[in-house]
């Protein structure tokens, strides 16, 4: 069995979805490419107070892609995520994406030994975290399993603890 047929889809359901508009030819980028085109100024994230429009979800995007390229990160690199549903999230997601890197999505609950496997496993070269969840230091806890994960050479910490 080949890769491409573990996750490719019988070209019926492929134009069956499409035909319904449940698929399309597009990615993450081109999708808010479009949407920072046609509205600009039109809300794309809600968050409390906080309102970001599709301009300035991109500008943050674009923004974080740059300090990620900066870091040495590259097209084709994994970089891993744990953060709860906050704007952050779509940020760094839509950064990813631009970079062509792969993002690695981390369940919240997932400790030490879980995450060593998982990055160790992706041979993520970043990770993007919260500096704790609870009480847990998340930051601090990836910081001294690098020596267990040769390929992590970053972790990017929002700062805040939720």
């Amino acid at each position: 069995m080949r890769p491409d047929d573990l996750i490719s889809h019988p070209a019926a359901r492929v134009r069956r979805f499409k035909d319904q508009g449940y698929w399309a030819d597009e990615t993450l980028i081109d999708w808010l490419a479009r949407h920072v085109t046609a509205r600009p100024d039109h809300t794309a994230i809600i968050f409390g107070d906080l309102r970001l429009s599709y301009r300035e979800l991109f500008e943050k995007a674009r923004a974080l892609a740059t300090g990620l390229k900066g870091l040495g990160l590259v097209k084709g690199d994994v970089i891993a995520l744990q953060l709860l549903n906050v704007p952050e999230y779509v940020i760094a997601h839509a950064a990813i994406s631009l970079i062509g890197a792969v993002m690695q999505t981390v369940h919240m609950p997932y400790r030490g030994a879980e995450m060593e496997n998982l990055l160790g496993h992706s041979g993520a070269r970043a990770f993007i975290c919260v500096d704790a969840f609870g009480d847990y230091p998340t930051a601090e806890v990836v910081g001294q399993s690098r020596d267990k994960l040769p390929a992590l050479e970053h972790v990017i910490v929002l700062g805040n603890t939720i």
